[in-house]
Formats: C-alpha cells, structure tokens, sequence
C-alpha cells in the first residue's frame, strides 16, 4: 500500500463518474426506462401500485381467491418506510444532475435539467400527497411537510420543512421544468405533461385561480381531445399504447422485462368482485354506459389495463370544481356538461342531453381521469398510508338548489381498477362506495 500512493482515486470497475451532457442524461433515462416499461412506482406509477391500493379501497368486495390481495392497510406499513427511501433515491439522482451539469446551455443540456427538475417536483407532489396531512390554508403552515433536499450531500440530514414550505417548493421544481419549457419526447416529461402535474399541485393546495388557468391551457393548447364514446374503450383497453385524451401513463414498452409479473397482477386484481353499489351509480341501464362497459364485462371481470394515467379528463373536472369553488358555477357547468356528453351514449336512460345542465357531485381530480359518474360517493384512504385529499365539489348534480360545503375527504389517486363477480344486474355488492374511473 506504501508503494501506491493513488490508490484512492483509482476509479471503481464499472462505474464512470459522470461529466458529459450525455452521461447526465444516462442516468435520468434508467428512471424514464422504468416509466416506460411499468416498474416505475413512484413518479407516474404502475399497476402493483393500483393493485395495492384498490385493494384497501372501497370499490371491491371480498377476495373470491382467498391471498390474492390483501384487503387492511395496515398490512402494507412497513412497506411505506421503503417507499419513502426508493422515492429520495430518485430525487437524489435528480440532485446529482442538477448539481453538476451547471449552467450548461446546449440542448442537450437544458432538456436534462428540464427532465431532473420535472421528476424531482413530481416526487416531492407524491411524497406529499402520502405522507402529509390535507391542505389546510389556516394551519399549513404549522403543517408538518416534508425535508426538502436541495443539493446532493451525502451527510446531509435535513428536518421537516411546514407543508406550505413544501408546496412552494414543489411549485419552484415543477415551473423550472418550464422555464423553457422541453418538447422532446424522449425525455417524457414534455410541457402539458409538466403543467398537468403542476395543476395537480396547486388544486390539492386549493389555489383555484392557479389550478384553472392552468386546466384551460391544457385542454385549448395540449393537441388532446376528450374521446368521443366509441374511442373511450379503446383507449382504456389499449395495453401499451398511449391512445386518445391520456398526456402520460405507464408501460408503453410492450417489449418490458417485467411483462410476465403484470400478467400474475391482472390475475391479482380479478380475484375481487366489484361493488353492485358501484355498479348501480351508472342508473338503471349500466350496460349502456360506454364508461361501465369498457371496464368490466357482464360478470364484473375486469377488462381495462390498469395502468396509471394522467388525462384531458382530470383537467376538465379539475376546472369545473375549481370554478365551482370561486363561485362559478355557470362557468363550471359546461366543460362537465361536455365530458359527460362525450362518455354516455345517447340511448343511456334516455338522455339524449348527454347530462347537460348537471354538474357532477364528485369528479375524480386527482386521480388518473375523474368521472362525473359517480355522484355522491366517497373513498377512504388506506389506513396507515396517510391520505390524500381534496375538497368536495360546490356542485348541483343532486340536488338543484344548494351547494356541497367544503368538508375534507381523502382519497386514492391511481387509475381505477374493475374486477369480476356476479352478474351486474342484482349483484350482491357491499361496502362503502366511493368516486373514481
């Protein structure tokens, strides 16, 4: 050892310290590889974390196959500390990037920094949503939010920050993803995307005027349409294609290593028979709602791919509920009227109107694609996962006259997930409803 004085810095087999734009972006693409390929839990998700959470929700009844999923939250908790630790592994390779790739200004350059702070910022809008309590504007900043890591220091042991330190700084990651925004494909995370999920942010911290302004940008601006009835299930059904109204959603590499596992997870998910109670908020004709049809069959078998989206239609009931909040409800009437127009077919309980005039109860805003559908209804978080949350919508599906308060609730914002049971019509389904797609 005497006789080799740099030894030290010998660098180790098979790792390269990383110093080029290229090798930058290298490690941003395996966490995009993920994405694309379904093993990504923690930015867009994937479908074993629908299978994890639909399980603790309210849509289904017991397992028909007895292990399949389990069905108490409190079964999942010590998971949640490996949770936390995979989500700041991510925002630490995000930190590594940012840190060293400096004031570069090629375009390779500025996409990777466009990318790191757009990952960075959804992680950190996850992170909140499931360790966090609700928004509470009067007490949030007494909140407990969570430890922002802003540089890459491998002793660093940073406390809680409050939840609007949180928020702001969430906020600050996911507008330096735009600022410019990125429109290369490749890296994913492209402007709509971005501002979807910023949207997400400043609806779930109640600032309505921000969250619309942002909802109507995407829906004139992003190139995306809501889907007529007849697209609707093939979007849904489609295994690795992003078809239709979604921006993002998980696994579109039908070439994915992981595709044996999902097959056992769709398996999973059909051990459990949906709610007839969710069956009957389609009315007396369920089968003829393009929305109920495409994702489970005659006996409740679920035939969507469950996978995790962000949609046109989150945007849209976003907007309306946050018009209804400040007031509006005449505005926020008709993109509603016009989603639901676009989902029901027009022999549907005979509405030829396609719903117009109402304005949904409940839309699932944080979810991936809310539903007017589901009037009334709510969902409990899974115990031990801590919530996620927004207020109820000011709305007049119900109930013409007088508005819904602005009680709290909780709920899960994964991609819905439909499964088998009975027949649809007089099924045996019970449990708590609650809103979703």
């Amino acid at each position: 050892l005497c006789a080799c004085g740099n030894y030290l810095n010998v660098k180790p087999q098979g790792y390269v310290i990383p110093s080029t734009d290229e090798e930058f972006a290298a490690i941003l693409h395996s966490h995009l590889q993920d994405i694309e390929g379904g093993g990504d839990e923690y930015i867009v998700g994937n479908m074993d974390v629908i299978a994890r959470l639909e399980a603790c929700a309210d849509d289904l009844d017991a397992n028909i196959t007895a292990g399949k999923l389990k069905i108490y939250a409190g079964e999942y908790i010590n998971s949640r500390m490996l949770d936390w630790k995979n989500i700041y592994e991510i925002i630490r390779d995000c930190n590594i990037v940012l840190d060293n790739i400096g004031q570069r200004d090629s375009e390779l350059a500025l996409k990777v920094i466009s990318c790191a702070n757009a990952i960075k910022g959804i992680c950190y809008l996850n992170l909140m949503r499931d360790f966090c309590e609700p928004w509470d504007a009067a007490r949030c900043d007494d909140q407990l939010g969570l430890p922002l890591v802003d540089h890459f220091d491998i002793s660093a042991n940073p406390p809680r920050s409050s939840l609007r330190e949180t928020a702001d700084y969430t906020e600050k990651l996911l507008r330096r993803a735009l600022s410019p925004a990125m429109d290369d494909e490749v890296f994913i995370f492209t402007e709509y995307i971005v501002k979807g999920y910023l949207a997400r942010l400043l609806f779930w911290t109640e600032d309505w005027e921000g969250a619309a302004t942002l909802c109507e940008d995407i829906i004139a601006n992003s190139g995306v349409e809501l889907c007529e009835a007849a697209d609707y299930a093939d979007m849904l059904r489609a295994v690795n294609e992003r078809k239709g109204e979604v921006l993002i959603r998980s696994h579109i590499n039908n070439a994915s290593e992981l595709d044996w596992y999902f097959a056992y997870v769709r398996g999973y998910i059909a051990s459990r028979p949906a709610s007839a109670s969710f069956v009957r908020l389609f009315g007396e004709e369920p089968v003829k709602d393009v929305r109920l049809s495409c994702c489970i069959d005659s006996r409740r078998m679920n035939a969507k791919a469950p996978e995790c989206r962000l949609r046109l239609s989150e945007m849209v009931l976003m907007l309306a509920e946050c018009r209804c909040h400040q007031g509006r409800d005449g505005e926020a009437l008709e993109p509603a009227a016009q989603q639901k127009n676009r989902r029901r077919l027009r022999t549907h309980l005979g509405d030829s109107s396609g719903g117009k005039g109402r304005l949904p109860h409940k839309g699932r805003c944080h979810g991936q694609g809310p539903h007017p559908a589901y009037a009334g209804h709510t969902r409990r978080a899974p115990q031990g996962t801590l919530p996620r949350r927004r207020p109820l919508v000011r709305a007049q599906a119900q109930r013409q006259t007088g508005v819904v308060g602005d009680k709290q609730r909780t709920e899960i914002h994964y991609e819905s997930v439909y499964v088998h049971g009975s027949n649809i019509q007089g099924g045996r389904g019970q449990g708590p409803e609650h809103d979703t797609e």
